[in-house]
C-alpha cells in the first residue's frame, strides 16, 4: 500500500545474473547482504562467483550494509559494515552469556539476547545497521530482541512427552547445519542427543565434501540418522544409520525408542522434512503417547 512506511524484500538467487535485475526492480533505500555461504551454489563456479552475484544487490542510490569481511570486495560508494572487530561500523560480541554489547558507530548498547550463536549475533548487528541508516530508534529494538520468536522450522524448541524436539527443518546448507549441530551439542540435559539430518541440495561440486564435513560435528551424539543421496557415502560411526528418504523411517519404532530428557534435532533441505510435515507428525505422535 502507498501508506506503507517500510517494506522488506528478500532477493535470492540460484543462478548467475538473477540478483541485479531483482534489486533494480525493488529499488531499495538500503541493501543488506547478510552473508555469503555455500547455499544454492550448485550453478556457480565457486564461492567467489556467488559472492560477486550477491554483491549485486546494491542498486540505485541505496546504502549497502555488508559484513566487514566483504568490504574489500566492492567499490560501492555508500557502505556500512558490521562484524565483531574494531574495523566494523556496527560491531559487537557477547560480553556475558546472553548479553550482547554492541557499538553502532559511537553509541553503545547492552542487549539481552536469547542466543549465543555467532550467526544470530551477526543478524542482530545487521539489523542495528539497518535501523541506524533509516533513523529508527535503536533503543526500541533493545527491549524487543528477547521477545522475538523464531519462524517455524528455524530452530524452534518443542517439548512433547518429555522429549525436546528442535525443529530446524525448514531448510539447510553447510553453515546452517553446522550451527544446528553445535547448538545441539550445547543443549543441557540428562537424556540422549539425536540428530535426524536430511541431505543438503543445490551444492553442485561441493555436495560430497559438504556432507562429509558434518562428521566432525556429530562425534559426540548418541544417534545420527541421515536421509537422502547426499549422505550416501558418509560413515559417521557406529551410532549412524542411513535411509534413502524420510518415508523409510518407521516413525512408531523411532518414537518408542525415545525417552524423557532426550533431545532430537531435525535439520535438512526443505523437501526432506518440511514439505512432508515430518515435525508435526513426530510431535503429534509423541503427544499421543503421553
Amino acid at each position: 500500500p502507498r501508506t506503507t512506511q517500510f517494506g522488506v524484500f528478500e532477493v535470492g538467487t540460484n543462478h548467475p545474473g538473477e540478483i541485479a535485475p531483482l534489486a533494480n526492480l525493488v529499488a531499495p533505500d538500503v541493501s543488506l547482504l547478510l552473508n555469503v555461504l555455500p547455499a544454492h551454489i550448485g550453478n556457480f563456479a565457486d564461492l567467489a562467483a556467488l559472492r560477486q552475484e550477491k554483491l549485486a544487490i546494491a542498486s540505485g542510490n541505496s546504502t549497502l550494509i555488508l559484513p566487514v569481511s566483504l568490504k574489500s570486495e566492492t567499490d560501492w560508494p555508500r557502505t556500512i559494515t558490521f562484524g565483531n572487530n574494531s574495523e566494523s561500523d556496527v560491531r559487537g560480541a557477547l560480553s556475558a552469556p546472553g548479553l550482547l554489547t554492541a557499538a553502532v558507530f559511537d553509541d553503545v548498547f547492552e542487549i539481552n539476547v536469547p542466543w549465543r550463536d555467532p550467526e544470530r549475533i551477526d543478524s542482530v548487528l545487521a539489523v542495528l545497521a539497518v535501523l541506524k541508516i533509516l533513523d529508527v530508534d535503536i533503543a526500541w529494538l533493545v527491549g524487543e530482541i528477547m521477545n522475538l520468536v523464531l519462524p517455524e522450522g528455524r530452530g524452534n524448541y518443542r517439548l512433547a512427552s518429555g522429549v525436546l524436539v528442535i525443529d530446524d527443518s525448514y531448510n539447510a546448507n553447510p553453515a546452517s547445519m553446522a550451527m544446528a549441530l553445535r547448538n545441539l551439542a550445547n543443549v543441557e540435559g540428562e537424556g540422549r542427543k539425536i540428530a535426524l539430518l536430511g541431505e543438503m541440495l543445490e551444492l553442485g561440486d561441493e555436495t560430497e565434501a559438504s556432507h562429509e564435513a558434518m562428521a566432525a560435528l556429530v562425534t559426540g551424539l548418541d544417534q545420527v540418522i541421515t536421509f537422502g543421496q547426499g549422505f550416501d557415502a558418509c560413515g559417521f560411526g557406529a551410532a549412524h544409520h542411513h535411509l534413502g528418504n524420510i518415508d523409510e523411517l518407521d516413525l512408531g519404532d523411532f518414537i518408542d525408542s525415545l525417552g524423557a530428557g532426550d533431545v532430537v534435532l531435525i535439520k535438512g533441505s526443505n523437501k526432506v522434512f518440511w514439505q512432508k510435515g515430518f515435525v508435526k507428525s513426530l510431535v503429534t505422535a509423541l503427544d499421543a503417547r503421553s
